[in-house]
């Protein structure tokens, strides 16, 4: 069997690809190509990007591709799901605590909050009318969509998927930390995946996957200063602030990666003891590094260590 493997940056983050087939490197080009065209499709970035659009059209309807409009849908499911603790309407309070561009382009110089938008709540997603016959989504006025609790993922799974109906063998997609993996492994089995320590001294975790998504959130990823406060990207619905309870990092195993990328974000705002409630309830598995150093697991773990 012949497994290839290539690292290259995308999506503001790097994105690790192994994909095995009889054409293992035009399964690379392939997901190479998607990638890109996800990430100009979803980057708030960018300004010609349809989330862009979709931010700039003032309470109009915008016509988006089925992949954004899978976007924009699993997003108001996540946020459905976890009862508005994952919530993709929080990006005027990302903007005001100063994640106003791209993490490259922020740095680590510090950073005030941007004059006449204070942090406030997010509004939620009842408001978002996805309209599939016509292929639209309409935000209403005054209301900002962020990708970034849930684009990661539905990309690693959207690229596995496409691989292996491009005929992989198997495949496992990696960007930066969210993880889908399909098929056999380069050993023939399953796949074990490497969670990597957010913290320095702290060993590396492994799960292992047949087929299913893994990803893994921490403050200590994007992080800047804003005068004598250190604030971070994952921030609190009802508050528009950053998160700040025992939580130090959340890993969660779930069926697809986008479900696993939205259940980390509301861990770390239901804390400890809700966010593990929250996340056996849906079926998923969840490791949670507490601030203390200590680490606790759901009961559905254990399946996957």
């Amino acid at each position: 069997m012949v497994f290839v493997r290539e690292s290259f940056e995308a999506m503001g983050t790097t994105a690790e690809l192994t994909v095995g087939g009889d054409d293992a490197n035009g399964l690379l080009d392939l997901a190479r190509f998607r990638l890109s065209e996800l990430e100009s499709r979803w980057s708030r970035f960018v300004e010609s990007s349809e989330i862009s659009l979709l931010n700039r059209a003032d309470g109009h309807a915008v016509q988006v591709s089925p992949d954004t409009l899978q976007l924009v849908d699993n997003a108001i499911e996540g946020w459905r799901h976890t009862a508005g603790d994952f919530d993709p309407t929080v990006l005027h309070a990302l903007m005001a605590v100063g994640y106003d561009r791209s993490f490259a382009d922020l740095g680590t110089r510090e950073r005030r909050l941007i004059a006449n938008q204070p942090t406030g709540p997010a509004v939620g997603c009842a408001g978002i009318l996805v309209d599939k016959a016509a292929s639209s989504v309409t935000l209403p006025d005054g209301v900002g969509f962020d990708p970034g609790g849930v684009g990661k993922g539905l990309a690693a799974d959207l690229i596995a998927d496409e691989m292996i109906d491009a005929g992989a063998w198997g495949v496992c997609v990696n960007l930066g930390g969210d993880i889908r993996v399909r098929g056999i492994s380069p050993t023939g089995g399953h796949w074990l995946v490497e969670i990597e320590p957010t913290e320095p001294h702290r060993q590396v975790c492994a799960v292992t996957l047949v087929d299913g998504g893994v990803a893994t959130s921490s403050p200590a990823v994007r992080q800047w200063r804003d005068g004598e406060r250190t604030r971070h990207h994952l921030l609190d619905p009802r508050t528009g602030d950053s998160v700040s309870n025992d939580v130090a990092a959340v890993t969660v195993v779930a069926a697809h990666t986008w479900q696993a990328d939205v259940l980390t974000k509301a861990v770390f705002v239901r804390g400890a003891d809700a966010g593990l409630d929250l996340v056996e309830s849906t079926g998923a598995a969840g490791r949670l590094l507490l601030a203390d150093g200590t680490e606790r697991t759901s009961a559905t773990w254990s399946r996957f260590g």
